[in-house]
């Protein structure tokens, strides 16, 4: 499960690298602080987003996925709040929604493997018991 969470700080350096070697091969301003912003609240989000599954007890199936569901709610609802806060209070201006909005979906393929994984976990195991 931890090697796992790893994908989320991997996939949104080489994404936030990229886009500012593109930015600056095509000869526009990336404006580096509102990708790294942008991939440090995708970061949080998702990371905090893992924790209904970390702190899950049971085995059972539907509880698994109810405690996916409440993952990707979790990493939507703190991504929203956050870039409000840095769209707002930061006024990092509104580049800094689209870069959000890619780290967003970058961070929720990411946590969505995770939550595959787990969910398929006790099931799989299930079947090999009953064999």
């Amino acid at each position: 499960m931890l090697r796992s969470m790893l994908i989320h700080p991997v996939a949104l350096t080489i994404g936030a690298l990229l886009a500012l070697a593109i930015g600056r091969a095509t000869g526009l301003n990336p404006n580096p602080i509102s990708i790294f912003a942008a991939a440090a609240i995708a970061l949080v989000a998702s990371e905090l987003a893992v924790a209904p599954i970390v702190f899950n007890k049971s085995k059972d199936p539907a509880n698994v996925f109810l405690k996916a569901l409440m993952g990707t709610v979790l990493h939507l609802g703190l991504s929203v709040v956050m870039g409000a806060v840095g769209v707002f209070v930061l006024k990092l201006g509104s580049v800094f929604v689209y870069w959000l909005l890619g780290a967003y979906w970058i961070t929720l393929i990411g946590l969505c493997t995770v939550f595959i994984r787990v969910l398929r976990s006790p099931i799989e195991g299930a079947k090999l018991s009953t064999n």
